[in-house]
């Protein structure tokens, strides 16, 4: 038969790795500033899809000059919350794109949803089906 011995614990350590945890958790840490994103590709456009979980949409601008796309956001910080600590960034962001040939500016679309930002740009059939002849220089 095996005995259970039980013992009383250890306060003194039990405190000792509490305030550890504690004061490891208030050091500054490398945080990512960029948030990730995916590109997809479909027959018809291309979505972009950003992770902005605690950012509001009023927050958001999408800027779009010639064929570059800049998201830009800030993440507010409540001043009266007291952190022990910080995983995730506070601050604006900015993430530029530069977008494909074939897409068509004038009809990109977003929406934020569940903390993720959905940008639509679609293709310019048009320009994809027509068909040039460049000349040589």
């Amino acid at each position: 038969m095996f005995k259970i011995i039980y013992s009383e614990p250890n306060l003194d350590l039990i405190n000792k790795f509490i305030d550890e945890i504690l004061t490891e958790s208030k050091k500054e840490t490398k945080i990512r500033k960029e948030p990730f994103f995916d590109i997809l590709e479909t027959d018809d456009g291309y979505e972009v899809q950003i992770i902005l979980a605690g950012i509001n949409k009023e927050d958001i601008k999408i800027e779009v000059d010639k064929k570059i796309m800049t998201v830009s956001a800030e993440r507010k910080i409540n001043e009266k919350d007291k952190y022990n600590y910080k995983g995730t960034y506070f601050g604006l962001f900015e993430k530029s794109f530069t977008l494909p040939d074939d897409v068509d500016v004038d009809k990109i679309e977003s929406e934020l949803s569940n903390g993720i930002l959905s940008i639509k740009i679609p293709k310019n059939i048009d320009s994809i089906n027509k068909k040039r002849i460049i000349k040589v220089k």
